[in-house]
């Protein structure tokens, strides 16, 4: 469990990591081709739509604030975490801080861990 645990922080930390700095390359290979972002909102954004929001500046994340409460494996190819992140993103041009839960997945492909699903559920807006 231990080691799930650890491996849930090091995948959401390299994703963090990446969408605060828009790093489009390393997002690239992090998402999955099937991915499904779900967001507090309703929205629900493939992979394709997730790297063109970051790329044309529709989605600015200044701060990712993860904590992996739970990590489970299953099959040895899927990862489920749950947590709460705290987001301070700018949506559109509305700059909100929201305090969420969250149920992350990804999908073990030959030795590499790809973020195949993602949903938030907003608990309360900061800002």
């Amino acid at each position: 469990m231990d080691s799930q645990l650890s491996l849930a922080k090091q995948l959401e930390m390299n994703r963090s990591k990446a969408m605060i700095s828009g790093n489009l390359e390393v997002l690239n290979k992090i998402f999955s081709g099937d991915l499904s972002y779900g967001h507090s909102s309703g929205l629900i954004d493939n992979k394709t739509e997730m790297l063109d929001k970051i790329s044309n500046g529709a989605y600015v994340y200044h701060n990712i604030e993860t904590k992996v409460l739970s990590a489970t494996l299953s099959g040895n190819t899927l990862l489920i975490i749950m947590g709460n992140v705290e987001i301070d993103v700018t949506l559109n041009g509305k700059h909100r801080i929201m305090d969420s839960v969250y149920v992350g997945v990804y999908q073990k492909n030959e030795d590499n861990w790809e973020f195949i699903a993602h949903q938030t559920g907003l608990i309360k807006d900061k800002i």
